[in-house]
């Protein structure tokens, strides 16, 4: 990774982790992952409570509940626990206490794409490369296995790459910001977009509007979530934020903002909020080989790439004629 430290971690809550992540990570942010804490809870408060009544439902709306404040969380969470008579639950007071550590509300300006809140994308990948592996294979065959997968990943990500430069996605309405997404955006990442268009449309109203000199502060009426979310809006600069904080977290700007932009006729996403990771160009960024050193022609790498695997498969062969012989034998 170029020797930069994640921003954020994201574990389960091992103590020898939970020791080691400051003193190596000293740059990143650690968190623990929510879906761990979450399954525990029939466990800590009694599994009668959790199958007879509304408990899960309602601890669950409060927890996973990406738009609230630090303080409309500990007021709806207080909420919760009185309705069911939790206050005396150790453990939930623990898991309260280290809200701060597994908790969205209180790391919503972190910029986890989509908000990262649990362990999910590395179990996904633990589970992608258990396809190729087997128990009982040698060295060889386990590095076979592993570049087989690797290479699996490579033509997925050549497949997407080739429909991102030659075909485009439709339009869902009238915005003309949502022509130029289409042009810089990949298509998932623009398919996310047009969600956030279409509430834009259909959803957006008028709650308010002051101005202080350069910048318009609009209080714009979500009706999906029933309630009013600030825009800021600087008219000279286009600079923009939103109380939702999409871009923050995801960043793609939010349905709020769309709103704000069509009204104020900006029809062009403005340069700082297109991050390059989300665009059809970011895989055409610098690649570097294992010692750091920038690959300048891909297809010489590439031939590199096949002339070793063919020495490994020659050393498989070597080995299993050696096996067989000694069976033999």
């Amino acid at each position: 990774m170029g020797q930069q430290q994640p921003q954020c971690i994201i574990t389960d809550q091992c103590l020898g982790i939970k020791k080691a992540c400051p003193n190596i990570f000293k740059n990143s942010v650690h968190k623990y992952c929510m879906w761990y804490i979450i399954q525990k809870v029939p466990e800590k408060v009694g599994r009668a409570i959790c199958n007879d009544t509304d408990f899960m439902t309602d601890i669950n709306a409060v927890v996973w509940d990406v738009d609230l404040e630090p303080e409309e969380f500990e007021q709806n969470w207080q909420t919760v626990i009185e309705a069911h008579g939790m206050q005396n639950n150790r453990w939930l007071k623990y898991v309260f206490a280290i809200r701060q550590k597994w908790i969205p509300a209180y790391f919503r300006d972190l910029p986890l794409g989509c908000l990262l809140r649990t362990t999910q994308r590395s179990e996904s990948s633990n589970s992608y490369f258990k396809r190729f592996e087997s128990h009982f294979g040698t060295l060889v065959e386990f590095w076979m296995r592993y570049n087989s997968a690797v290479e699996q990943q490579r033509y997925s990500q050549r497949r997407m790459d080739t429909a991102n430069e030659h075909s485009m996605l439709e339009k869902v309405g009238p915005m003309k910001v949502e022509l130029h997404a289409s042009l810089v955006y990949t298509h998932p990442i623009f398919t996310d977009f047009q969600k956030d268009v279409k509430h834009a449309i259909c959803s957006m109203g008028v709650g308010g509007l002051t101005t202080l000199g350069v910048v318009e502060y609009h209080d714009v009426h979500d009706g999906l979530k029933h309630r009013n979310f600030r825009v800021e809006f600087n008219i000279k600069t286009n600079e923009s934020k939103c109380a939702y904080k999409l871009f923050e977290r995801h960043g793609i700007v939010c349905r709020h903002i769309l709103w704000v932009w069509n009204g104020r006729q900006v029809y062009k996403i403005p340069e700082p909020y297109v991050l390059a990771r989300w665009t059809k160009k970011s895989y055409r960024s610098i690649v570097q080989d294992e010692t750091r050193k920038v690959i300048e022609d891909i297809d010489e790498a590439n031939t590199k790439k096949a002339e070793k695997s063919k020495v490994w498969s020659e050393i498989y062969a070597t080995v299993g004629v050696m096996d067989n012989y000694a069976t033999v034998k």
